[in-house]
């Protein structure tokens, strides 16, 4: 009788592990027929902006719209995202904004680079002596 309740409890803990690993397994598993989006947004020197805004203003039906903030390299990406168009607007604090169109093709995840200009350029002072 004792055996038994061991190889029960065993078949029981094995099953409790397998469960708590695969719910808290860090990976993200595709869904299918999605894909995913990779924007980076530098300046026009190529340096990282990160804090930068990007949303999607159009996407395909049944896509919630997607919104994200450039990470310290200027990245952002979006996973598990609906096949199909998306037009995004890229803004940043004293940058223009830009406006970019992306198609997403299932299993893919195109990468795109975006560069922003400054928009209000610092003050710089000159004087004169007479």
């Amino acid at each position: 009788m004792q055996n038994k309740f061991i190889v029960l409890f065993t078949i029981i803990l094995s099953i409790a592990i397998v469960f708590v690993i695969s719910c808290t397994s860090q990976t993200t598993t595709p869904v299918a027929g999605t894909g995913g989006i990779q924007v980076q947004v530098t300046d026009t020197e190529n340096n990282p902006l990160g804090g930068g805004k990007v949303v999607s203003g159009t996407q395909p039906d049944g896509q919630l719209k997607l919104e994200g903030l450039t990470n310290n390299n200027g990245d952002v990406v979006f996973q598990n995202v609906k096949s199909g168009d998306y037009e995004f607007c890229v803004s940043r604090f004293n940058y223009s904004e830009n406006y970019i169109t992306i198609t997403v093709k299932p299993r893919q995840t195109p990468s795109t680079t975006v560069q922003m200009m400054i928009s209000n350029p610092p003050l710089t002072t000159s004087s004169t002596t007479n």
